[in-house]
C-alpha cells in the first residue's frame, strides 16, 4: 500500500536522463507560499554541461534566517550517455 504524506521534513529523489544540450532545467520546485514569497526553492538543472543542485530558504522562515545550498558536478553531464541522480 503506498502512502502520500501532504507534508514532509524530508524528501527523496531518483532519477535517469540522458541529455546532449548543455543547459536545462531538470526540475524546479517552491515551497508552500507564505504572505509575501516562497517558503523555499528547490532545483535539479544544467549549466555549461554541468549537473547543479540548487535549495534556498529564504528569510523569515524556518530559522528566522536566509541559508542554502549549491553543488555542481565537475565532470559534464551532456555526453547523451545515461546520467543517474539519487538527492536524499
Amino acid at each position: 500500500m503506498k502512502t502520500w504524506r501532504f507534508l514532509s521534513f524530508s524528501a527523496e529523489f531518483n532519477l535517469t536522463f540522458r541529455t546532449s544540450k548543455p543547459n536545462g532545467m531538470i526540475f524546479y520546485i517552491e515551497g508552500q507560499y507564505a504572505k509575501k514569497a516562497p517558503y523555499d526553492f528547490e532545483s535539479l538543472y544544467i549549466m555549461d554541461g554541468k549537473l547543479n543542485y540548487l535549495v534556498f530558504n529564504p528569510e523569515p522562515t524556518g530559522i528566522g534566517s536566509s541559508f542554502g545550498s549549491h553543488v555542481m558536478t565537475d565532470f559534464d553531464v551532456n555526453t547523451n550517455e545515461d546520467i543517474q541522480v539519487s538527492l536524499s
